[in-house]
């Protein structure tokens, strides 16, 4: 099947990428020409595992081009766009719709439209209803909701357990079911439904997971202060519901959560917020104050000699936003504290920097053993590859004082580092240590 996708964000790289991979013939654009002739040179420009060796396949179909005139020789059209905040938090889809009102300008003949993008409610309606005003050529626009985590995208959007889409007709429908015939060869479900449905499942399942990891990050808050270690607490809540992927971790996890006011954005200011996603956000924001105050306590609430290493600024490497990158309020109270920073994080650093601008004691490094050799402690936001990397002995080694380390996620797995001091946002707030214990029942 020839497939056009138009916008090459990261959304638009890993979907070009996956339906080439899958066998269509898939030709992309982008109004940037500098990033067109790098993807075309197999230069991925993101961080996805897997997307650099399809750029460079010669068993796939797959170009790149500033041309928008491809999309009257494609069957379909993927619109993609990673939406981008403005300062005050809201949502700018600027590019979003310049590249429909470019679709509106080339187009020869109809055209079936698929949108895969975080809009507001009724974007695609309002799309629907510009493309087709005042004009001969019918455009047939249906939407799908989708939700990737930045690092495994490709593999998510591969593995996918269901898919939600929007269609307004029969001839959208048949298409769309043409283009993702790998999913019904392998039994994934795809729930067909108006793009009204599509949008507002896409915010709920959003607000969704924010709501479900300010409960568990609550409730590690609370286990620490009562010394119990939350992370039994939640292997043992993982025996009697659904899931096995609950987890706490600084923030909103490794994916980039909206603020409140790019929700309202999303929403359109249409309808008032759920509670429970007023209060969720809420309860997230304190996590950086309660990690400042765990490492204060460590130290005495004296911070003015201490050096403290910072691993992974931030879930992804675009997109920052302020109002919600919890890294950036940890720090500020850290330096607040009269602390010294040395942050470790390749891929992100050159977008944080761009956004906090010059901070005073804090240094970059894109060198993990280089900072471990030059801090008083380790704060571990976002896990990355390479502290992956590092062995215990290793890390041991090369720290100048005693090893310690705060695990804002529960990252690490403790009974591997059992010769640090080790100190985790689910307590206990002491150095763990690690027993097997025979839980059956004699």
């Amino acid at each position: 099947m020839k497939v056009g996708v138009v916008g090459l964000g990261h959304v638009g790289i890993v979907t070009a990428c996956f339906l080439a991979k899958i066998g269509h013939e898939v030709t992309a654009y982008d109004i940037n020409n500098r990033k067109i002739e790098l993807l075309n040179q197999g230069i991925p420009l993101i961080h996805e595992s897997g997307v650099k060796s399809i750029l460079n396949s010669d068993s796939v179909q797959l170009k790149f081009t500033n041309n928008l005139e491809i999309i009257n020789s494609q069957e379909i059209i993927i619109l993609t766009s990673d939406y981008k905040n403005k300062i005050d938090g809201t949502v700018d889809l600027n590019q979003f719709y310049s590249y429909v009102d470019a679709i509106k300008k080339v187009a020869r003949h109809n055209l079936v439209l698929l949108i895969k993008a975080r809009v507001p409610l009724g974007t695609t309606k309002m799309i629907s209803k510009y493309l087709n005003r005042d004009s001969l050529i019918k455009f047939d626009v249906s939407y799908q909701s989708e939700l990737l985590s930045e690092g495994a995208a490709l593999d998510d959007i591969k593995h996918q357990t269901r898919l939600v889409i929007g269609t307004s007709s029969m001839l959208s429908h048949t298409k769309i079911v043409q283009l993702y015939e790998y999913y019904y060869k392998n039994n994934i479900f795809i729930y067909f439904t108006t793009p009204e449905v599509a949008e507002m499942e896409n915010h709920a399942l959003m607000n969704y997971l924010t709501v479900k990891l300010s409960f568990f990050n609550e409730l590690a808050m609370t286990c620490n202060i009562a010394g119990i270690d939350g992370r039994d607490v939640i292997r043992a809540l993982n025996t009697q519901i659904e899931s096995s992927k609950n987890h706490f971790c600084i923030g909103f996890g490794q994916r980039e959560f909206p603020s409140l006011r790019a929700m309202n954005s999303f929403m359109q200011n249409k309808t008032k917020l759920m509670q429970s996603l007023v209060t969720a956000v809420e309860i997230n924001n304190k996590i950086p104050n309660f990690i400042a105050n765990l490492i204060l306590n460590k130290f005495s609430n004296d911070l003015s000699s201490t050096i403290i290493g910072v691993v992974g600024l931030a879930p992804n490497n675009k997109n920052i936003d302020l109002n919600t990158l919890h890294s950036y309020s940890l720090i500020k109270m850290l330096l607040k504290n009269n602390a010294k920073i040395i942050a470790c994080d390749p891929v992100a650093e050159e977008s944080f920097k761009e956004q906090v601008g010059h901070l005073k004691n804090v240094k970059y490094t894109s060198d993990i053993r280089n900072l471990l050799k030059q801090v008083d402690c380790i704060v571990l936001l976002h896990f990355n590859k390479e502290f992956e990397s590092l062995k215990e002995d290793e890390l041991c080694k090369l720290m100048k004082n005693e090893p310690i380390i705060f695990d804002t996620g529960d990252y690490l797995d403790a009974k591997k580092y059992k010769n640090l001091k080790y100190f985790s946002l689910s307590g206990p707030n002491e150095e763990y240590i690690y027993e097997d214990y025979n839980s059956s029942i004699l």
